[in-house]
């Protein structure tokens, strides 16, 4: 179960200051209608480890696999820097 933030981190997507890109994941996570599980007692949406795949491909196919500074995601544009992620954004099969 991961936080925003903590979806963030594992897709290694940052700001341009170096902090988790939340609002960045926020539209990624709009764009594929995810509901969050559950919230914290402090109303913190929590959602599952199965929207990590589903964010891997919408990003990728937002930036059709390249890994651009500025990114238009759902109508917002971005700019975003990139941090090694646990897993690979993109695997090649």
């Amino acid at each position: 179960m991961h936080t925003i933030a903590e979806i963030a981190e594992a897709l290694g997507l940052r700001t341009a200051n170096g902090r988790p890109h939340v609002q960045l994941v926020c539209s990624l996570l709009k764009g594929i209608e995810a509901v969050p599980a559950y919230y914290e007692s402090n109303s913190i949406p929590i959602y599952g480890h199965c929207v990590l795949p589903l964010l891997r491909q919408k990003y990728g196919r937002a930036v059709r696999y390249e890994l651009p500074e500025q990114v238009k995601v759902c109508g917002r544009q971005f700019n975003v820097r990139y941090w090694p992620e646990e897993e690979p954004i993109f695997t090649v099969s």
